[in-house]
């Protein structure tokens, strides 16, 4: 059975001819979280193959914990993140990088390196 709030999911263990990797995620047994994981996914991760990397956060283990975390993060919203790190004087530039172009930067520098080490290999 299908959980119809991740569709997504469902797309890629079924079209992946590749094992999956869910990180940052918990069984939604546990906690409500969003990112959590139904029983139906978890089942659906291992007949592909994959893995689920368990997100040991107190707000994925109990739902009433992370209750209170999306009622923190919703009060401190309008001054959290972007504006606070432009308000300590960080350039638009810098927040970008500090908000995931790093990381992508690094991805894309991993994958040149492993089709470099394919062809390199062949």
């Amino acid at each position: 059975m299908r959980s119809s709030s991740s569709p997504t999911f469902y797309d890629v263990v079924e079209t992946s001819k590749a094992p999956v990797f869910a990180s940052h995620s918990s069984a939604r047994a546990l906690a409500e979280h969003k990112r959590n994981m139904t029983d139906d996914m978890l089942r659906a991760l291992a007949k592909n193959r994959g893995v689920i990397m368990i997100n040991f956060n107190p707000p994925f283990l109990a739902t009433e914990v992370a209750q209170a975390s999306a009622a923190r993060e919703e009060k401190l919203k309008p001054t959290v993140i972007r504006g606070e790190l432009k308000r300590r004087g960080y350039s638009e530039g810098d927040i970008r990088k500090i908000m995931g172009e790093n990381f992508i930067r690094v991805f894309a520098e991993v994958e040149k390196a492993s089709r470099q080490m394919r062809e390199k290999a062949e």
